[in-house]
């Protein structure tokens, strides 16, 4: 059977900073993805029709936040996808052929570089960037796991050290990244550690299933009084803060975290603009300098900025396919409704991911027609 012809395709971008409502278009675009492929790609690329692009926060502060200087513009948004491989480049062809059923992520730093997302119907990618999807995850599921996943294995076992037997601190354990923390410190630290994790009332059950041993409803207490006061005398390893709106949790983390331990911190809630993220980061910088003997904090900070590792994206891949990493999604929205995909993203309330579907579970014969006719 012969493919159809691509003749044009869409992408979502934005060429200033802004909130997404006011920025974000959806761009068509005039002929084939990979014209004369594969001499078109480069030979270590693979192009990709993607299925689904699975959000995160740091798309949207990368529009709201990141100044100009930061981001190449336009710049199509978003890290995480699955999809079907469409052409590949001569030296990626001993890794992928034609029709293999994949995902991975674009790395923040390669984005901000190229401009280069997944809201779009097609994705030129290095083959380091990719891995085959296990054959018993939907390609909706798999999209969910790159970004939240590399993060996780990062900040609990590269920074915050934990290994069996281990005691962690999550917080924020509802949220796109801490519904999988739970799960791979589950997976760290094993039937003798301990995980607590913060939540509101709604979502106990939640995260609780996923693996936490305690869920603290922060609506019905103050979280810091509540941490001091019960885990004083059984302090944690680590903690991993995917909230990040302030240096109050980390200047109280003496009562609660080990001397040695390591406080990360991946979420950061900096407001609208740039200049909201300079006093972010200029109140953590002076954190971070003051001497304890002038009030600083005796454990060690990191702003965990993940870096992308093939290793780790297939130890996640290999969870996955194990059943010991799920993915839980919120909410579902088509590929014309990315605006208000974001309006809920920045509220804050949803529970697991946000998945956008670009094409579905299409198969490799059927991309093209299906994927042009959106």
């Amino acid at each position: 059977m012969t493919e159809p012809t691509i003749t044009s395709w869409k992408k979502w971008e934005y060429d200033k900073g802004g909130h997404p409502r006011d920025i974000l278009h959806l761009k068509t675009v005039e002929g084939s993805p990979c014209p004369a492929a594969p001499a078109s790609i480069r030979p270590h690329e693979v192009c990709i029709a993607v299925s689904y692009s699975a959000m995160n926060p740091v798309a949207y502060k990368m529009m709201t936040d990141f100044p100009s200087i930061m981001v190449k513009r336009p710049c199509v948004p978003e890290m995480d996808f699955s999809g079907i491989v469409y052409e590949v480049g001569k030296e990626a062809q001993n890794e992928f052929k034609k029709g293999d059923e994949v995902f991975g992520m674009i790395p923040g730093d390669d984005q901000m570089k190229t401009g280069h997302g997944t809201l779009s119907q097609f994705i030129v990618v290095p083959s380091q960037y990719v891995v085959r999807k296990p054959s018993n995850i939907s390609l909706k599921d798999v999209a969910c796991l790159p970004l939240t996943g590399l993060t996780c294995l990062q900040s609990l076992v590269d920074t915050c050290k934990l290994s069996s037997g281990g005691r962690v601190f999550i917080n924020g354990g509802s949220g796109g990244v801490g519904v999988m923390a739970i799960q791979i410190a589950k997976e760290v630290v094993g039937p003798e550690g301990f995980i607590v994790t913060s939540c509101s009332g709604k979502n106990v059950d939640l995260v609780k299933s996923l693996g936490a041993n305690t869920a603290i409803d922060y609506t019905a207490c103050d979280l810091i009084d509540y941490l001091q006061t019960n885990y004083n005398d059984a302090p944690f390893d680590g903690i991993m803060d995917n909230v990040g709106s302030g240096t109050d949790l980390f200047r109280a983390s003496p009562a609660f975290l080990k001397p040695g331990g390591v406080y990360a911190m991946v979420g950061v809630q900096t407001g609208d603009g740039t200049m909201s993220m300079l006093r972010f980061g200029g109140s953590i910088a002076a954190t971070l300098m003051r001497p304890t003997w002038l009030g600083g904090v005796d454990r060690k900070l990191v702003v965990d900025m993940m870096k992308f590792s093939k290793e780790k994206l297939l130890r996640i891949a290999s969870l996955a396919e194990s059943g010991k990493l799920r993915a839980i999604i919120d909410s579902t929205f088509p590929f014309s409704d990315v605006l208000p995909a974001y309006e809920l993203m920045m509220s804050h309330r949803a529970r697991g991911k946000i998945v956008v579907e670009v094409a579905g579970d299409h198969t490799s014969s059927s991309s093209s027609s299906s994927l042009s006719s959106q």
